[in-house]
């Protein structure tokens, strides 16, 4: 493939509860039904079934926990041990990520709702204790979040969130008032996924989101270096000083769309729209474009910085934690929001190469909302519904989910397998929210009834 920074041309974008009853993970199996592709190919089972299958498989949070500790089912990397990628108080792979499916599944099954109280109190169980979170998607932001999902009322898990919610409040406060280096700003572990979760909480936590939020805009001043001007947010994230990320879950996408959402919700500061400009159009500047359309590279060098052009060609990503996908909702949304219909025509033309490169040459591995196929079919729905061209997407919706269907393995623990890319080897069998089965059937869920999630788990993608 050929790259360029510059297009000759832009392709258009394509058309309180008792413990769940031992015999709950004992129940057989649905039968699953193969769907109907094109000219009536047989592609993949059912995805009523498959849901059903994958949230059976995950009711017991003793026996799936003890599936995702086996020894083997390990990520290893070359500059690491080995280690097991379950936490139990977390969204990425424990038991609140599971607690999601639940969470969601029970609104309409009271079996659910008391499966996902157990996940809850596994989560929380037995050495859990309040400290300062890394994020939104470890310790008491994590099952915070998960709670407010699973609660029915308004007193549901009321003392549990206010203790959570303390520890929370407690480290935004000292993160959005660091007074020297960037602060953590990412959506996983800093104050982009921080602000979210207030988002979702009570009416007084807004002090707090404020605080994010102007800690956001400060980020966003450029900083005198180097006989020159550097993004607020250069060194800002967790990887090498010598380079910063881009996408969603690490980079500067995810602070671009909390300003949005936040600000689709009345609530801002003074100096957001300003400070989304600079994000939007940093973000902009580093599209690059293949045969397909544009995309993102995953990072930028302090080289590549102050001379203003790629030194590599990067292989185009299509996911929503490092890839085009993830950067093409946050810009969506801004656009939407602060009415610069460019950036959201942005969005929709790299979401449009998005999917020519997977359904079509390059298809992706994984089924999962972080890298994977889940995550492009919850983006594409969310951002057909934001652009109101539905019709033109509909038929991709329906391969896109069809791909995540034929990847159902019956054989797997949770029926969804995590594949390895290259000579990396990660766990294969992963239960959780954001590599896991669990997220994987919320997406399909989503897909299946066309509708928004009633418990708004695709909150903590900041996708909507």
């Amino acid at each position: 493939m050929t790259y360029r920074q510059k297009p000759s041309a832009v392709p258009s974008p394509p058309p309180a509860v008792p413990s769940p009853p031992p015999e709950a993970a004992q129940a057989a199996p649905p039968v699953a039904r193969p769907l109907a592709g094109p000219q009536g190919v047989r592609t993949g089972p059912d995805a009523a079934h498959v849901i059903a299958d994958v949230a059976r498989r995950l009711t017991d949070p003793r026996a799936v926990e003890r599936i995702a500790v086996a020894a083997g089912n390990t990520d290893r990397y070359a500059d690491g041990p080995a280690r097991a990628p379950w936490e139990a108080s977390s969204l990425i792979e424990g038991f609140c990520g599971v607690a999601l499916l639940h969470a969601e599944l029970g609104r309409a099954d009271t079996a659910a709702r008391t499966t996902a109280h157990a996940h809850l109190v596994a989560a929380g169980a037995p050495s859990w204790s309040p400290r300062l979170p890394t994020g939104l998607y470890e310790g008491p932001a994590a099952l915070a979040f998960a709670a407010r999902a699973a609660a029915h009322g308004p007193g549901d898990y009321a003392t549990l969130l206010s203790r959570l919610d303390q520890a929370v409040l407690t480290h935004v406060r000292v993160l959005a008032t660091a007074p020297s280096t960037p602060p953590r700003y990412e959506v996983l572990s800093g104050l982009a996924g921080l602000g979210r979760c207030l988002l979702n909480g009570r009416r007084e936590h807004r002090g707090a989101l404020d605080a994010v939020l102007r800690r956001l805009v400060r980020l966003a001043e450029p900083v005198p270096a180097h006989g020159t001007e550097l993004p607020g947010w250069w060194r800002g994230d967790d990887g090498p000083r010598d380079r910063v990320r881009l996408g969603m879950a690490h980079g500067i996408a995810g602070p671009l769309a909390l300003l949005a959402l936040t600000a689709r919700h009345g609530t801002g500061v003074p100096g957001a729209q300003d400070a989304a400009d600079r994000m939007a159009q940093w973000l902009l500047h580093w599209r690059q474009y293949d045969e397909a359309g544009p995309f993102w590279p995953s990072e930028v060098s302090l080289h590549e910085q102050l001379t203003g052009g790629l030194v590599r060609q990067p292989r185009p990503r299509a996911g929503w934690c490092h890839g085009s996908t993830g950067i093409a909702r946050a810009l969506q949304l801004a656009g939407r929001v602060y009415g610069r219909p460019d950036w959201s025509q942005a969005g929709l033309d790299a979401l449009g190469a998005v999917l020519i490169r997977t359904l079509g040459p390059h298809p992706m591995t994984n089924t999962g909302l972080c890298h994977g196929w889940a995550g492009l079919l919850r983006i594409t729905q969310l951002m057909a519904r934001d652009a109101a061209t539905t019709a033109a997407f509909a038929d991709r919706l329906d391969a896109v989910a069809d791909a995540v269907l034929c990847r159902f393995r019956p054989d797997a623990p949770f029926g969804f397998a995590l594949d390895s890319p290259g000579e990396v080897h990660l766990a294969r069998d992963r239960a959780g929210f954001l590599e896991g089965a669990a997220g994987t059937a919320l997406a399909l869920h989503a897909h299946l009834h066309r509708a928004d999630p009633a418990t708004g788990w695709d909150a903590a993608l900041l996708i909507d």
